[in-house]
């Protein structure tokens, strides 16, 4: 009787340390991770030089480049990306001053990697581009052809991509 009394002992007590076992194994669920791009493109550049393959913003450019600052005052940036061209590295520049943040080059002929996407997973970033890389930018993140091509006389256009895990949304604003 008390072999019998002990086995059934030490068959409850293996059940429960099992249990027990089982609760402290990691959930797998998925944390959220949210990304969120700020697509602009450079602001008003001067064209008083048709021969000029690098022109600076104009006075309404630099205007214009301080309205982003403020738009992103806010937003809780963390990182500032620009091709290196004077036009776009002036429009990120106020951002990235006001957001005590250096601004990241990115070669508009390699838009979007997986570099890319781990190293701004999780943030919210500004990437300054152009009439004819912006919308290829937010599309290549989107993996889908939603937002449209940028004319060339606009700069007030706002592309916003945002990354939750796995779903990805599109919104598009636009400032005068």
């Amino acid at each position: 009787m008390k072999k019998c009394m002990l086995l059934v002992f030490l068959a409850v007590v293996s059940i429960n340390c099992d249990g027990q076992k089982k609760n402290t194994e990691p959930q797998l669920d998925k944390k959220r991770v949210v990304t969120t791009y700020y697509f602009i493109r450079h602001a008003e550049k001067d064209l008083s030089n048709p021969s000029s393959h690098d022109p600076e913003l104009t006075k309404e450019g630099k205007q214009r480049a301080e309205e982003w600052k403020a738009f992103f005052k806010n937003k809780g940036i963390d990182a500032v990306y620009s091709t290196d061209f004077k036009r776009t590295m002036s429009t990120a520049q106020p951002t990235a001053i006001a957001n005590g943040i250096s601004i990241k080059t990115y070669d508009p002929a390699n838009l979007y990697s997986s570099d890319f996407e781990e190293e701004t997973k999780g943030k919210n970033v500004v990437v300054v581009g152009h009439s004819n890389t912006t919308a290829q930018f937010a599309n290549a993140i989107l993996e889908r052809k939603e937002a449209p091509e940028i004319d060339e006389s606009d700069y007030g256009n706002l592309y916003i991509v945002t990354k939750t895990n796995d779903k990805i949304t599109f919104s598009k604003k636009h400032f005068n």
